[in-house]
This record gives structure tokens, C-alpha cells and sequence, in this order.
């Protein structure tokens, strides 16, 4: 599942793990929506609080454009939603040899 972030028409920027994807609809999973909340900071909140299962369904004519995100904005996205956050590529070799003996 790739997550991605989606400029709405209505301004919102929306961040989420995307099921599904063709020309006229795009499935999510977990969207939040992001915002500044301060000084540089980006916050996120969930984009439909009250819905009874995290997946919804866009229509890609309400869609301006779309991204996918820095590695460290998603690893936050993934730590808050409960996803897998995975290990940036290369880091097992930086561990010592003696590692975990």
C-alpha cells in the first residue's frame, strides 16, 4: 500500500494510505488531514473522526494534485495511524559487527 498526500479542491490537504486507485475514484485508508499549527509545525488530524471504519472513497475530479510525501512525514503518519514504519535503507549496515552478541 503506498501512502500519499491529495490537495483537495476545497483546500484541505489530505495524507493517506491509498487501496486503490483508477481515473475517476481513488479508495483511502486512514486519511488525516495536515495543517501548520504553529511555529513550523505540521499537525494531523483525522480527516473523518466519526465515519465507523477509516476508509473512504474520492472522487479524482475533487482532486487538484497529488504527492507522495518525504520518508519522515510518512513515518509519522505511519507511528500515529499504527502502521509499520520501516527502517530507512542502508541502516543495518551502519550496526556494529559485534551487534546483539
Amino acid at each position: 500500500m503506498r501512502t500519499k498526500s491529495f490537495k483537495l479542491i476545497s483546500g484541505e490537504e489530505v495524507l493517506a494510505d491509498v487501496i486503490n486507485e483508477t481515473n475517476e475514484f481513488v479508495q483511502l485508508r486512514n486519511p488525516v488531514v495536515l495543517g501548520m499549527v504553529g511555529e513550523g509545525q505540521l499537525g494531523m488530524i483525522s480527516w473523518m473522526p466519526l465515519a465507523e471504519k477509516q476508509e473512504v472513497t474520492l472522487q479524482t475530479r475533487n482532486i487538484m494534485m497529488s504527492y507522495v510525501p518525504k520518508q519522515d512525514l510518512i513515518n509519522h503518519y505511519k507511528q500515529r495511524t499504527g502502521g509499520i514504519v520501516t527502517a530507512p535503507a542502508g541502516v543495518l549496515n551502519e550496526l556494529p559487527s559485534n551487534f546483539g552478541r
